[in-house]
């Protein structure tokens, strides 16, 4: 084995999502290996996390590069070069299309490097009609980075089977061979449920978690609950997350008279919420994998869900939870009272949702 390695992580901040949250879980247990250096750089101090970033792991070196197709492209590299000349990394493990784009403008010769495609990144989609601002942007981009792509000869992470089939469609032939599926992982430990935890409320207690963002749908989950209402099942639903839509959210919540039923609690700590809940429900119409759908199996949760298409790699049918192929907050209300009601089935569920997430424990990913 190798006496030591440099491994550096750069990801444009580390505001509350997905992505960030498995940058800083995968380099705290790369950090538990003595013959691992491990450093994780960002283009600015935004940070969400910082109950468990390890500030001597941590470098903020503001860095940009603005492509134009018009005028001189702009390039503001040189502090990100000379850390990575003095830190001289053996891998570069790059997250988000604004690290993409900035680190791929950088030398580093010896060094491995990898892309971490977090979603179907819409700036490697092969040009496409109708024609628009968007993609022709987009596809500008797409053909300044892929020839760098080449140079390098980046290795491409694919966290579920959707991605790994849009990375092989997008790519060109000769890097379709570096794409390797490797699903994400969370540090289990964090969100299993002490033993002695007394659930606060007796009502059916629903919890989801996400950005208030379109393609998440929580407009949805305004409507099952007013479903669960009609067909007098108490219950309550907490949503965690932040985003664009939060006004008009809480619009709706007032208007359908939900104050008491449905709470936003914005960018909070989740292991409460999941440990008090029922039913994890995810009504995402798009979802790249699902990092909460595991921790919210980890805490011992049944997972109802939208297909999303990636979330398709972690729900087995009827096993662990329900994969929903309607949009229809009638069939996705039914499910959850089905859930609810049936205790051998519920506490099946949970049995099996959390041996499904001992499965994708960052122990054994990083190890991979």
């Amino acid at each position: 084995m190798k006496q030591s390695l440099s491994i550096l992580h750069i990801i444009p901040n580390l505001q509350k999502g997905g992505a960030e949250r498995l940058v800083l879980t995968i380099c705290n247990e790369l950090a538990k290996y003595d013959f691992i250096k491990v450093k994780i750089v960002c283009f600015s101090d935004i940070n969400h996390y910082q109950s468990i970033t390890q500030t001597t792991m941590w470098e903020v070196i503001p860095a940009d590069v603005h492509l134009s197709m018009r005028q001189k492209s702009k390039y503001a590299i040189a502090d990100l070069q000379a850390f990575i000349d003095g830190f001289k990394p053996d891998i570069i493990h790059t997250h988000l299309w604004k690290a993409e784009i900035i680190s791929r403008h950088l030398s580093c010769q010896n060094a491995t490097w990898f892309s971490h495609a977090h979603d179907n990144m819409p700036q490697l989609q092969k040009l496409r009609v109708p024609l628009s601002k968007r993609r022709i942007t987009n596809w500008y981009e797409r053909s300044i980075l892929l020839p760098k792509y080449v140079e390098t000869n980046t290795k491409f992470f694919a966290i579920s089977h959707d991605v790994f089939a849009y990375l092989y469609q997008n790519l060109p032939r000769a890097l379709r061979k570096n794409i390797i599926l490797q699903h994400n992982a969370i540090d289990v430990s964090r969100f299993l449920k002490p033993e002695n935890f007394k659930k606060t409320s007796d009502c059916l207690h629903l919890v989801s978690v996400g950005s208030l963002v379109r393609k998440k749908n929580h407009l949805f989950l305004l409507s099952v609950v007013e479903e669960l209402t009609r067909a007098h099942i108490p219950c309550k639903l907490d949503i965690l997350g932040e985003g664009p839509l939060r006004k008009e959210i809480e619009s709706q919540i007032i208007r359908r008279k939900l104050e008491n039923t449905v709470f936003l609690h914005g960018n909070a700590e989740v292991e409460n919420f999941y440990w008090n809940a029922d039913i994890y429900v995810h009504p995402a119409t798009y979802e790249p994998f699902g990092l909460v759908i595991l921790e919210a199996m980890a805490a011992g949760l049944p997972v109802i869900c939208i297909d999303g298409r990636g979330n398709r790699d972690i729900i087995q049918q009827g096993v662990n939870g329900y994969l929903l192929h309607t949009k229809n907050p009638t069939v996705f209300a039914e499910k959850i009272i089905h859930v609810y009601t049936q205790q051998s089935l519920r506490e099946n569920l949970q049995k099996e949702a959390l041996h499904t997430a001992k499965e994708f424990d960052i122990s054994q990913y990083v190890k991979k």
